[in-house]
Order: structure tokens, then C-alpha cells, then sequence
């Protein structure tokens, strides 16, 4: 009976996905420079809430979610850390991507994707870490 739910559940995501609310995502192995199309979800998200404070912080999230099955169909492997992903409806449109998250309960594969960050010989990344005064 579970077993049965999770498969029509697994379904019925798979048809959103593909013929509803799906859109045109390519993605690319580091050593290819023609990517694949692929449907799916995409989300970005330019703000988010601080745990501590509870106010909004800059902080961009962007995420691909695919069905499982059709990416492993064209891939021998899943996507890893080297692997572009290309949005038509996100500006810019080539991120990396950050993290990879198999879901084989719902079917999905869901990647976490940042912008390209290149830095050049000599660039000097500084951190400002903002240490609230304690109360008195």
C-alpha cells in the first residue's frame, strides 16, 4: 500500500514537473560545452531571514529540481560540484553547482547552484564578521 502511494506520489510530482510548471534547464558536465536540456523547477531566491535576529539578510539561493530518473537516463553518473547548470528565465543565467540532493523518496534530484566566482592571483577576500555588543 505505501509502496503504491510513493510510486503515485513520485508521478503525479513528475507530471508538475514535466508538463505543467516545468521550464527549460540545461545542464553540462565540466569537460562538455553542450549542455542538455532538461524540465524542471527552478527557484531564486535573493533574500532570506536571519535565525538569530529574524530580520530579512541578502543572501541569494538559487536551486534546480529535476526528475531523478531522466537526468541518470542521460548521465552515467550524477552532477557534482564542477557541473553548470543554465536557467532562460534567471539573470544571469550559468551558475555551479553547490550542492547535489538525491531524493529518491519523492524522485528528485534537487541541485543548489551559486553564480560563477573566480578570483585572480593577488585578490586579497576579506570576511567582516559583526559581533553584537552584549547587553547591559
Amino acid at each position: 500500500m505505501v509502496g503504491e502511494l510513493r510510486v503515485q506520489a513520485q508521478e503525479d510530482l513528475a507530471s508538475t514537473i514535466q508538463e505543467e510548471f516545468g521550464q527549460t534547464i540545461k545542464i553540462s558536465r565540466p569537460d562538455s560545452s553542450d549542455p542538455l536540456d532538461f524540465i524542471g523547477l527552478s527557484n531564486d531566491i535573493s533574500v532570506a531571514i536571519d535565525p538569530d535576529t529574524g530580520l530579512m539578510i541578502t543572501g541569494r539561493t538559487a536551486q534546480a529540481v529535476f526528475i531523478l530518473s531522466e537526468v541518470l537516463a542521460h548521465f552515467s553518473e550524477l552532477p557534482d560540484k564542477l557541473w553548470k547548470v543554465e536557467f532562460l528565465e534567471i539573470s544571469p543565467n550559468s551558475f555551479s553547482v553547490l550542492d547535489v540532493r538525491p531524493d529518491a523518496a519523492q524522485g528528485v534530484l534537487i541541485l543548489v547552484v551559486v553564480e560563477k566566482i573566480s578570483f585572480k592571483r593577488g585578490t586579497l577576500v576579506v570576511f567582516l564578521v559583526l559581533i553584537p555588543k552584549p547587553a547591559e
